[in-house]
């Protein structure tokens, strides 16, 4: 989803709470459970925005090979 990744690839935790909050006014009603989990680990997520962004790359586009 695509408007997921932009959680992720957001610049700074403020930026990436706003998308968050856009993605719940738009997605909320057909995936009511998934918004709810991530709403509820904001704090888990914000933590991620603590590494600088070369790092963040890494963590949000590893796949197991």
């Amino acid at each position: 989803m695509q408007d997921l990744k932009e959680v992720y690839q957001a610049i700074n935790k403020n930026s990436a709470e706003y998308v968050l909050d856009s993605l719940e006014e738009k997605w909320s009603k057909k995936y009511p459970a998934v918004l709810k989990s991530w709403s509820n680990k904001r704090e888990y997520c914000s933590a991620y925005f603590k590494y600088p962004e070369h790092a963040r790359r890494i963590i949000y586009t590893i796949n197991t090979v």
